[in-house]
């Protein structure tokens, strides 16, 4: 059975006005639903696509102890300005550790060169896409 979500945070960074930038707590299985709904909430504020974005840090605890952290940047309809929500960007960049999923403007080379830099990182990717539910 995998480990479920135990608590996903959401921070917004890079505001002026540091009241825009509360910390946000979701925990329960739920939790990645219930901070993607938030996210959605948070676009009406964003940049539609190609306009910039709204940076927000991300980390998820599952009841296991692994975690895993990032940045989001949030554009208006609630995805990032990849077009994924956040559990999409999560499984895309464990995949990417992994060499499942090279993006197609990126060369084999590159690819390769940016997986070196840090080869744990296929390992705690392997493990995570196994152990957890994401």
């Amino acid at each position: 059975m995998k480990a479920r979500v135990a608590r996903v945070t959401l921070r917004r960074v890079g505001e002026a006005d540091a009241s825009r930038c509360d910390t946000l707590f979701f925990h329960g299985a739920d939790a990645i639903a219930s901070a993607e709904a938030v996210l959605l909430e948070m676009a009406f504020a964003a940049p539609s696509i190609g306009k910039g974005y709204l940076k927000v840090d991300f980390a998820v605890l599952w009841a296991n102890g692994m975690d895993y952290s990032g940045r989001f940047d949030l554009v208006s309809g609630g995805s990032n300005d990849a077009g994924q929500t956040l559990r999409q960007q999560i499984v895309d960049f464990l995949e990417f550790s992994l060499g499942l999923k090279r993006p197609p403007n990126l060369r084999e080379e590159d690819y390769e060169a940016i997986r070196a830099k840090d080869p744990d990182m296929a390992l705690k990717s392997f493990d995570m896409l196994n152990e957890c539910e994401i």
